[in-house]
């Protein structure tokens, strides 16, 4: 299963308070492999994820916001919580949120004006990942290094 939100040009996708604590691939991917407008303003909250290979996948569109949300454990060795890459624009927005296990808990690799702030990150092995090239970011207040979960290998 996996919940892709493709608004219409310049529209918004807003979805709060869902559970996705069973195992998925990529429970939240924004794509547009059936053509059209990729999406765009995309706001996730309150969201519980499960054991995933990955949590929130977005390879198109642009301005993903990511609040408050809970990533549990990874099915492979390489997963990640967040990651934005490829065609990716504009920016990413996570505050607040919990990472429980992952290999990676937000990996960068496109988009400009990204931040990644008060988010608590356990057991991971690389809290925040930012791909060379990526120049405009900002991490503020987040907890690295240890937490309830355990420590992070590269904090």
């Amino acid at each position: 299963m996996v919940y892709s939100a493709t608004p219409a040009a310049g529209g918004s996708s807003i979805d709060t308070d869902t559970d996705f604590s069973s195992v998925f691939s990529n429970p939240i991917a924004l794509t547009n492999t059936l053509g059209g407008n990729a999406p765009g303003g995309v706001q996730l909250a309150q969201i519980t994820l499960g054991s995933n290979r990955d949590g929130i996948v977005a390879r198109v569109g642009s301005d993903l916001q990511v609040t408050d949300v809970y990533f549990g454990s990874c099915l492979l060795t390489t997963c990640s919580g967040v990651s934005v890459y490829g065609s990716f624009a504009g920016n990413l927005q996570v505050r607040g949120g919990s990472f429980a296990n992952a290999a990676t808990g937000v990996y960068i690799g496109a988009g400009t004006g990204n931040s990644v702030v008060g988010a608590t990150f356990g057991s991971t092995t690389t809290p925040i990942s930012v791909r060379g090239g990526v120049s405009d970011f900002t991490l503020d207040s987040n907890v690295v290094g240890k937490s309830r979960w355990g420590a992070n290998t590269n904090p």
